[in-house]
């Protein structure tokens, strides 16, 4: 996924909010926000690795039982290289992917091709560019020309990105379900994608529900955001689009991990696992 950086949090619980570093009533550092969850302290002095530590933890992780993976249906994103055409397939038991995302403006192809490369070279399977300008769309085509791997288009609040995005050849389209629009726009881009050939991901955000969601249950909690994940996978599933991926992003983890939970247990879709900076902390 991209890099994420730290969350601010605030709970009662421990009394950590932003730039504080939360103690308990004896003044000791807090290590957790939750139980069994670490928290860093930046003043705690650098100590070198313990190898037979490691070594221990490692061969530990290894016998410990695994869990069997959930059963879902496979989506493919396709893409070509050099005149090869390649698939990266995600679900249905294929390997764990992972995404990352580029920082540079889209729009600046150069810029971003090489963080592309960069990306790939550091084991990323797909990246993700954002799409918020016209300048932006008009470059996906040239981006996805000289990319080692898949790209996806991040689109929010202007569907004709998104029709652009699928001409210029994008393995995979992002659509916001709180900021795509109106019903028949998303209609008009699912039809696209589906003559295309096109997976989408319904990427869900904890910062930017829609807004009778968000009144219906007064915070963006897990439940609010698997109904907003349902409501748009019911519309692509009437129009008998079946290469979904779904997300539901949080800025708390651990409403995050419900919030996937819950899709997990009631659903068969693919699943793009990720934290969100957007939103509040309660």
């Amino acid at each position: 996924m991209a890099s994420l950086r730290a969350q601010s949090a605030s709970s009662s619980a421990t009394g950590m909010i932003a730039g504080r570093i939360p103690r308990n009533r004896e003044g000791e550092v807090q290590r957790g926000l939750r139980a069994g969850v670490p928290f860093y302290d930046p003043r705690t002095p650098f100590r070198p690795l313990d190898m037979e530590t490691s070594r221990d933890e490692s061969t530990q992780a290894a016998q410990a039982p695994q869990r069997p993976r959930r059963h879902s249906r496979q989506v493919v994103l396709r893409h070509t290289v050099d005149g090869e055409a390649r698939e990266v397939r995600v679900g249905g038991g294929a390997p764990i992917t992972v995404q990352s995302m580029t920082t540079s403006k889209t729009h600046d192809v150069e810029t971003s091709l090489a963080e592309i490369r960069e990306l790939a070279e550091a084991g990323a399977d797909i990246v993700r560019v954002a799409v918020p300008r016209p300048e932006d769309a008009d470059a996906l085509s040239a981006i996805v020309e000289g990319s080692p791997v898949p790209i996806v288009a991040d689109i929010h609040f202007n569907h004709k990105y998104a029709l652009k995005a699928l001409e210029a050849g994008v393995a995979k389209v992002r659509i916001n379900p709180g900021n795509i629009g109106k019903p028949e726009w998303e209609r008009e881009v699912l039809l696209a994608a589906k003559e295309k050939g096109t997976p989408i991901r319904i990427g869900v955000n904890g910062g930017s529900l829609e807004k009778d969601i968000l009144d219906k249950h007064g915070y963006p909690r897990p439940e609010a955001l698997f109904e907003s994940a349902m409501r748009h996978a019911e519309v692509c599933e009437r129009e008998g689009f079946k290469d979904v991926i779904i997300s539901v992003k949080h800025s708390d983890v651990y409403f995050m991990i419900q919030s996937y939970r819950l899709l997990a247990a009631e659903t068969d879709y693919p699943l793009h696992l990720g934290v969100t900076e957007s939103g509040s902390l309660k």
